[in-house]
């Protein structure tokens, strides 16, 4: 390395990582990463469809608890490192659906909901996507239950769910004609 601040740079980052909890914190999140990364693979070589979906959905659940979690740590940690703490305004700021319009999301939430009801799961989804509450409507399905949350006007306070009709959705939903 011929660049100071390039050394100073990974010897910040070492100092942080000398923290013995915020050092577990990261091998905890390396070893999350490396069972999601098994679970693809075994879903890679399975053969029956709803046999890889299933181990598929499990990776994705580790990988958000994984991602959840060190940015829990993150968060916690005393970080003194550019290096970290560039990491964790990144990882605070990172969503998955931040560019996700609404006809996206309802495409996306329709087929996971679609996967459950084909399980006979019955669903109850609190949803303001008008278009995916209106696809499921129209099918008039009758194991998927959508609730509205009623607003509260103090801050802080739990909203209240009620069952929704698809106009009571429409009503909340400023949805283009």
């Amino acid at each position: 390395m011929k660049d100071i601040d390039s050394i100073k740079y990974r010897q910040e980052i070492m100092m942080d990582l000398e923290n013995k909890t915020f050092f577990e914190h990261i091998k905890a999140f390396a070893q999350k990463m490396r069972v999601m990364r098994e679970h693809l693979a075994q879903a890679g070589k399975l053969y029956y469809k709803y046999q890889k979906e299933r181990w598929f959905l499990d990776a994705v659940e580790i990988y958000c608890e994984a991602v959840n979690c060190l940015l829990n740590d993150l968060t916690l940690a005393d970080l003194k490192s550019r290096g970290f703490l560039a990491f964790r305004e990144y990882i605070t700021n990172y969503e998955s659906f931040a560019a996700t319009n609404e006809r996206e999301g309802s495409e996306i939430a329709r087929q996971i909901i679609c996967a459950l009801l084909e399980k006979r799961i019955k669903v109850f989804f609190v949803t303001h996507l008008y278009d995916f509450a209106r696809s499921f409507y129209d099918k008039q399905t009758d194991n998927a239950i959508f609730l509205r949350a009623e607003i509260q006007s103090t801050p802080n306070s739990l909203a209240n769910l009620r069952t929704s009709s698809l106009v009571s959705l429409a009503n909340h939903h400023q949805h283009p004609s």
